[in-house]
Formats: C-alpha cells, sequence, structure tokens
C-alpha cells in the first residue's frame, strides 16, 4: 500500500509544472572555485540555500553561470519536477544531482558536484575535463577536482532532479534532488492546489 502510495505521488509530481517565487538566502557547504569560459572569475561552487513559495526550505546547486544573483534577491520561477522532460544536458546534470546531492555532506564534495553539473550543462563530455570547452576550470583545490571527476561520471545514471527555472530573464535556474516521500506528498498537494488557481 505504502508503495503505491509512493508512485501514486510521483506520477502525479512528474505530471506538473507549476511557478512560485525563489529567494536566496546564503550558500551552504562549498568553496570559492575560478573558472573560465561561459563566465570568467571567482564564484562560490556548492549548495546555495533558498525560501521557494511551494517547496519551502530547499537547497539546490546553480545550473546557470550566465547570471549572478545576490542574498536576499527574488524572482519568479517554474518548477518542472521531471527531469526527462529537459534537453540532453540538463538531464545528465539531473541525474548527477540525483545521485549526488545528498551524499555530498563537505565542502569539497559539494563544490565538486557543482563543477560536475556546470561541466553537464555547458559541455558534456565524455569524462569531466577542466581545461578545454566552454566551461573550464582554472583554479580549485585536487580534492574538489577529484570530487567533481567522480560525480561527473554519475551523468549516465537514470535519476531525477527538480528543476527550478528562473522566468524572465532575471534570477538563476537551480536543480534539487528530489525529496523524501513524506515530503513528497506536502509538494505534491502544494502543486495540484497552484493547478488548480491557475485553471480558475
Amino acid at each position: 500500500m505504502k508503495k503505491f502510495a509512493i508512485i501514486s505521488i510521483l506520477a502525479t509530481l512528474s505530471a506538473l509544472s507549476f511557478g512560485g517565487t525563489m529567494t536566496l538566502l546564503g550558500t551552504g557547504l562549498g568553496q570559492a572555485v575560478t573558472i573560465a569560459g561561459v563566465q570568467s572569475g571567482t564564484f562560490f561552487a556548492g549548495k546555495l540555500s533558498f525560501n521557494e513559495t511551494s517547496l519551502g526550505h530547499i537547497q539546490s546547486v546553480c545550473v546557470d553561470l550566465e547570471h549572478v544573483i545576490h542574498i536576499g534577491q527574488s524572482w519568479p520561477d517554474q518548477i518542472i519536477m521531471d527531469s526527462s522532460t529537459l534537453s540532453a544536458h540538463l538531464q545528465d546534470a539531473a541525474h548527477i544531482v540525483a545521485a549526488g546531492f545528498n551524499e555530498a555532506n563537505t565542502n569539497d564534495k559539494a563544490a565538486g558536484l557543482q563543477l560536475a553539473v556546470w561541466e553537464a550543462v555547458y559541455d558534456d563530455g565524455v569524462s569531466f575535463n577542466t581545461g578545454s570547452g566552454s566551461f573550464k576550470v582554472t583554479n580549485a583545490s585536487s580534492g574538489v577536482l577529484s570530487a567533481a571527476s567522480t560525480y561527473y561520471a554519475m551523468k549516465n545514471g537514470n535519476g531525477n532532479a527538480i528543476y527550478i527555472q528562473a522566468m524572465d530573464g532575471c534570477g538563476q535556474s537551480q536543480m534539487t534532488a528530489v525529496p523524501e516521500p513524506t515530503s513528497l506528498l506536502g509538494i505534491a498537494s502544494v502543486a495540484i492546489a497552484a493547478v488548480r488557481r491557475k485553471r480558475k
């Protein structure tokens, strides 16, 4: 019975996308790295802390280097629960997030997870490559690079992640792990209510 309920919740969520507002609260595990290519400079790589009006307090990783954000900034979003509907690069990033997000429990691992996600989004090569392509890493510790390589190898998995797309050309798109089944029930009820409001 419990298994059926979980499958039912997942089926409901995968069929939905709904919107809210994201507000950046701060940073979590991770560290500064220096990158070049699609963006050049020193950036925080790791988990970010947000309040999202439909999901509540969440942690996520960035999938959008083109937009810089600051603490306290808010923007409208669209939440896509089924990452298998996304482009191939974003699907690969979702596989990395699904497999590694909860396990990334140190600063090195969280930064490595973020680098692996950016590599998937911007280059999506066969292996993690810090020196060529649109996304380059010019300064990161050996621990971060080792973790990034490990996480990047997870891109060929089949897990699902939640994609939170920034709307109206502002803010920054994010990706986070699908929560535990007990949290899914709450998200499902919020999502269904949001869809009902939109239909009215």
